[in-house]
Order: C-alpha cells, then sequence, then structure tokens
C-alpha cells in the first residue's frame, strides 16, 4: 500500500497558570498534528483525536493554520491531501478560532509565538512534542501529560 494511503485517517508566558487553563481547551503543536498523520499509535494521536470530534476544543489563529497546511503538506511526509482538509475542517467545525493578543514572552524559536499566544489568550493547554521550546510556561505538557491532565478530571 502506498504510504501516502496509510496516512489517511478518519476525523472522528507564565502569565496562564495550569489552575487556570480551561481542560477542555487545547492548542495543539504542529509537531503532534503530523504525529496523528504519522502514527496510529500513541498520545498524540489520541489528543488529536479528541480535538476531530469535539471532546476537546482546538484552539487557533490563522497564522497556526497555514503552519498546519505548509508543514502538513510537505512532500516528505506523504500525508493525504485529503486527510489534512478532513482535520483541519474538524478543528474548524469543534474549535475556536481567536485574534491572539500579543505576547512578549522571550522564546527558544519566534515560529512558536503563534501558539503561546493562542493559549494565552484562551488559557487552553499547549500541546507539544517539544517542550525544551517552551521551557518555564507551565501550560505547555506533553500530549500524555494532558491526557493525565483530561483524564484527572473526569
Amino acid at each position: 500500500m502506498p504510504r501516502s494511503h496509510r496516512r489517511e485517517r478518519s476525523t472522528v508566558s507564565n502569565e496562564v497558570a495550569p489552575s487556570n487553563a480551561r481542560p477542555s481547551r487545547v492548542v495543539i503543536d504542529t509537531n503532534v498534528l503530523v504525529s496523528w498523520f504519522l502514527s496510529p499509535q500513541g498520545s498524540p494521536a489520541q489528543v488529536v483525536g479528541l480535538a476531530t470530534v469535539g471532546i476537546v476544543v482546538p484552539c487557533f489563529d490563522a497564522r497556526m493554520m497555514a503552519e498546519y497546511q505548509a508543514v502538513l503538506s510537505r512532500p516528505r511526509f506523504q500525508i493525504d491531501p485529503q486527510a489534512v482538509r478532513k482535520t483541519l475542517e474538524a478543528f474548524h467545525t469543534h474549535g475556536l478560532t481567536v485574534m491572539a493578543i500579543p505576547s512578549a514572552a522571550q522564546l527558544v524559536d519566534e515560529s512558536d509565538r503563534p501558539f503561546i499566544e493562542v493559549a494565552q489568550t484562551t488559557r487552553a493547554w499547549l500541546v507539544t512534542g517539544n517542550l525544551k521550546h517552551f521551557t518555564g510556561l507551565d501550560f505547555a505538557v506533553s500530549p500524555a501529560a494532558f491526557l493525565r491532565i483530561l483524564s484527572g478530571m473526569s
């Protein structure tokens, strides 16, 4: 089976402390979204799966959507474009599009700014597979940690 066919999936700053975060709101870093397509198992796939069906509310802005589209369209990932479209449509259906409040946070990677700003604006958890880029931001968690937080809320 060609790799691209395996990639098709059904869409089923310290300014905000974890105690202020709404467990049902989540900002999904691009690396977690890529993992959703590349590996059907694991906590990144579970987090994105919850967002695509509205169990958690994905929060995003136009900058993030543009990054998602650009990264997921890279030929090296061989992700089915229709699967990308369906997933991003599910984010729009179940999610929250925001105009983020600018942040003056010092960042390791400036491309992470939209994710931090959206998380701070919406008081959402920022779920990332790259915590070293978000050192000192206690609302940034790994996919596995977010699932533990979520399970503790039910």
